[in-house]
């Protein structure tokens, strides 16, 4: 069962009749499919709706609008998941010991 026909249509014809918020449910729904926030219960079809909804930032890119928002979220979300799974530092956990590492030189001199 693919989602991708329905979805990619469906989108397509509210994006490009600009009926925002219809585009922004069915993008919005679309994201939370993707089930990025907890990887440990991901599924094939899961791993499809990331396809799906980057196959439809690609394809619908100039109607998306305010819909940008969850493609980037989606974006974001996989950076981090990329840089965990190196065993490098997510950018908040780096720049927070940044922080405390000039902190710390600072009240040494």
């Amino acid at each position: 069962i693919s989602l991708s026909p329905g979805f990619i249509k469906a989108i397509h014809i509210a994006s490009h009749f600009y009926l925002d918020t219809e585009r922004n449910a069915l993008i919005s729904s679309l994201n939370l499919f993707t089930c990025l926030n907890n990887i440990r219960s991901m599924t094939r079809k899961n791993l499809e709706a990331i396809k799906t909804l980057f196959k439809i930032a690609k394809i619908e890119g100039n109607y998306l609008e305010g819909s940008w928002y969850d493609v980037l979220k989606s974006v974001s979300h996989l950076q981090r998941l990329y840089l965990l799974s190196l065993g490098l530092q997510s950018d908040a956990e780096y720049f927070n010991n940044q922080e405390i590492t000039s902190t710390n030189n600072n009240n040494n001199n």
